[in-house]
């Protein structure tokens, strides 16, 4: 994502991370950009308070926005101009077709002509290809076991359960479980093919796979 930005925009100077969690990927880009600002929106209180907290501004290059992404609104905090691109990673499969849709209008009315979106996700292989893609979940089953490199990451459910039991994080905890009951949606079974077709209709003038292991995809719109 990096090296598209720099590719296509050179110095880019005001990006939107969406569904940024802690800022991970906020803070990758502003270590390689220097005169780089970000602003990281999403809407779980624990993943914003953890990710403020631990990073803070950066000197004033980073804001943290508290916004619905599932909502026409999302970008009423944003506050007034365009974007020279904007990104996301592993968060936007969890956004129903119809909100997915009205994102990316907005998103088209948010980014300067010339600018990119860059989505990093995992969107599944053509349904006309099942033994492909079972054979995709498989490799995602080895991954997230360690099976293949010996190291076995926390997943997303052991996380969940510390930020239960931390003191520290209760009020946040709280309001994350008001927000996003159990089974809140379903994970989006939309192919890069669809995205690319939303993202057109959207304003986008060109869409495609820039990156791709398995099902894992970086999806690339230039407005």
């Amino acid at each position: 994502m990096g090296d598209a930005l720099e590719a296509v925009l050179g110095s880019p100077r005001r990006v939107l991370d969406l569904g940024c969690g802690p800022g991970s990927l906020s803070l990758r880009l502003l270590n390689r950009f220097p005169g780089l600002s970000m602003t990281a929106v999403d809407h779980d209180p624990v993943l914003l308070t953890i990710g403020s907290k631990a990073a803070g501004t950066v000197r004033g290059r980073l804001r943290w926005v508290d916004a619905d992404l599932r909502t026409s609104e999302w970008d009423a905090d944003l506050g007034p101009g365009r974007y020279d691109a904007a990104l996301s990673t592993t968060a936007l499969h969890w956004l129903p077709s119809r909100d997915l849709t009205r994102l990316y209008r907005g998103l088209s009315r948010r980014i300067r002509p010339g600018g990119l979106f860059l989505n990093g996700d995992h969107m599944p292989l053509p349904p006309d290809s099942p033994g492909l893609r079972a054979a995709t979940h498989r490799w995602r089953r080895r991954a997230r076991e360690g099976r293949d490199s010996g190291v076995r990451g926390e997943t997303w459910e052991e996380f969940w359960r510390s930020v239960a039991r931390s003191t520290s994080l209760k009020r946040e905890w709280e309001e994350h479980q008001r927000r996003y009951p159990p089974h809140h949606s379903a994970e989006s079974n939309l192919t890069p093919g669809q995205h690319a077709r939303r993202l057109r209709a959207a304003g986008f003038r060109e869409v495609a796979v820039l990156w791709q292991h398995m099902e894992n995809q970086v999806l690339v719109a230039l407005r």
